[in-house]
């Protein structure tokens, strides 16, 4: 996604102009974005780990990502790991709803996206990860708002 952004602030910026130029930049961020979740989703959907809940404490427990105060949580109460693990992946599937949804609900979307990839980089530790896709936000947000 950092390259996607890149490349796409690199093409806008030859022709900063061009509002054409400008629209073609954010939408393809955008698209990728949409593309990334979704596709993401469907893999998470067709693996039995994750329908299962399993794929939590695989993801949580491993010694490079993991953290050991959501494994405990996850023990603790034996639904959240399946919960947990289907709310990603309708979050995911679902987020081509962000495009038909009424504001609130593009809003909701829009916090829920943010606030997760906030959550990764605080407890796996992947802080490219919260740079690399907030920063395809504001194309999103463009999309839906900010061009009329």
């Amino acid at each position: 996604m950092t390259l996607v952004v890149l490349l796409a602030c690199a093409i806008a910026s030859i022709r900063p102009g061009d509002p054409a130029v400008q629209q073609v930049c954010a939408l393809r961020v955008t698209a990728q974005l949409a593309l990334s979740y979704v596709l993401s989703g469907l893999v998470k959907a067709v693996g039995a780990s994750w329908r299962s809940g399993q794929a939590f404490a695989g993801i949580f427990s491993a010694e490079t990502y993991g953290s050991g105060a959501l494994v405990r949580l996850a023990a603790r109460v034996p639904a959240f790991s399946p919960v947990f693990c289907w709310l990603v992946i309708t979050y995911e599937i679902g987020f081509l709803l962000v495009f038909v949804a009424p504001r609130p609900g593009q809003i909701a979307f829009v916090i829920l996206g943010l606030a997760f990839h906030l959550a990764v980089a605080v407890f796996m530790g992947l802080n490219k990860f919260l740079w690399a896709w907030w920063s395809a936000y504001p194309c999103l947000l463009w999309g839906l708002w900010g061009h009329g």
